[in-house]
């Protein structure tokens, strides 16, 4: 028995290592925006930092076994982030708006699936639900790749991460076909 629950304990360290990497990531990257936006645009990208150092604490509490905080500072940033999805969404719209201008007329490279405007240009070329297509298949493949792998170190069911891998891909394809169905036609 004991050595079952130290097991678990060993195996939900490294979701909380795992998140700690991932949302490092995603700070840099927002950080990279801050630093990059308008002026207009910075207020979103503070708060989404701001959002990010929250997540990277509850991930830290979460190794150090500290529930109570986690748990706290898990609600505190859910609802933080759906007061502000409204200002979100309005500067995402002037972010990919920005994008499409710049994108139009350019030629599409295979570089330009990491880059920026990358998917954008694809939409611009290809159309929305083609673009999306790829993304979801692109986005499918490698979040099963990613849970497969952290099903090798975890409990879980490697079948079912990677039904939540097609599944979050869905969802990921679909708003990215509505962001550029409604930029793309205007």
């Amino acid at each position: 028995m004991v050595v079952q629950v130290e097991t678990a304990l060993q195996q939900v360290s490294f979701v909380f290592v795992f998140g700690l990497f991932v949302f490092a990531l995603i700070f840099i990257k927002n950080l990279r925006g801050f630093l990059s936006a308008k002026k207009s645009l910075k207020d979103v990208f503070m708060w989404a930092m701001i959002a990010n150092t929250v997540l990277i604490a509850i991930c830290v509490f979460g190794l150090l076994r500290q529930f109570i905080p986690m748990a706290t500072m898990f609600f505190v940033v859910v609802i933080i982030s759906l007061v502000r999805y409204r200002k979100t969404m309005k500067a995402q719209n002037v972010i990919v708006k920005d994008i499409v201008s710049s994108a139009k007329g350019k030629d599409f490279t295979f570089s330009d699936f990491f880059a920026k405007g990358g998917w954008i240009k694809l939409a611009l070329k290809y159309g929305a639900p083609k673009a999306a297509f790829l993304f979801f298949v692109v986005q499918a493949v490698s979040l099963v790749v990613i849970f497969f792998i952290m099903g090798l170190f975890t409990p879980f069911s490697v079948i079912k991460l990677a039904i939540i891998g097609v599944v979050a891909s869905a969802f990921g394809a679909w708003s990215f076909y509505k962001k550029m169905d409604k930029h793309i036609k205007h």
